[in-house]
């Protein structure tokens, strides 16, 4: 087996349609809209916002302990 970080380990994928692009990690992939990525984007932005959020708000009760 070639273990060659450099050399693909898959065809490269058909070029995207106009307003598309490809999301995941191969072989995991799929076709969205950039508006699908922007909303997705932002589900993670918030997701780690309110972790640190949380775990503020756990160090500020660690302390008043």
């Amino acid at each position: 087996m070639d273990l060659n970080p450099h050399k693909p380990r898959h065809e490269p994928l058909p070029e995207a349609p106009e307003g598309y692009i490809w999301y995941g990690v191969y072989p995991n992939v799929e076709l969205i809209t950039f508006e699908e990525l922007r909303r997705r984007i932002g589900e993670m932005f918030e997701t780690q916002l309110q972790k640190r959020k949380l775990a503020k708000q756990g160090d500020a009760d660690a302390q008043a302990d």
